[in-house]
């Protein structure tokens, strides 16, 4: 467990899933088309290898700039295209485990599975904080769970263990 001195924040450890699930296949696609390329004297399948390099780059900084970090009295929430996230302890309303549906259009934006925390209406705190069990490590969102369950023993704290 942690202890926090100075008000540190600690960041939620990242899953290399999501990272490898881009990165593999793309990887092989451009190793057989650069070595087709080269083989074959074919400069262009080089340079579709190197534009599909591009085309995935965007995703993954998107991916990389996700981040949860928290304290010992508050977690915050940085995703591109939105400003930070402020949840204090004392704020949160509810904590949900949840999954997004096929045909949930807002849904299709947030990460599936996620825990989810909800800020209270009227105190100045976001109105939730996604946090993605695909991207960041369920020990280090369990670790999380109980630094809440601690300040506010009133909540329900989901069961985020494998398999459920």
């Amino acid at each position: 467990m942690h202890s926090f001195v100075g008000g540190r924040f600690i960041s939620l450890e990242r899953r290399s899933g999501p990272y490898l699930a881009f990165c593999v296949p793309v990887a092989c696609v451009s190793l057989l088309a650069g070595t087709t390329g080269v083989a074959m004297h074919q400069p262009g399948l080089l340079m579709a290898a190197f534009a599909v390099w591009l085309g995935i780059a965007p995703t993954l900084a998107i991916m990389a700039w996700y981040r949860i970090t928290w304290s010992d009295r508050e977690i915050r929430m940085r995703a591109v295209g939105m400003a930070p996230s402020v949840i204090r302890f004392d704020s949160v309303d509810r904590i949900a485990l949840e999954t997004s549906r096929v045909r949930q259009r807002r849904g299709i934006l947030r990460p599936s599975p996620r825990v989810v925390f909800y800020g209270k209406p009227g105190t100045g705190a976001a109105d939730f904080i996604d946090v993605s069990l695909r991207h960041f490590s369920r020990r280090s969102v369990h670790e999380l769970l109980i630094a809440v369950g601690r300040v506010r023993s009133d909540l329900s704290l989901p069961d985020i263990r494998e398999g459920r």
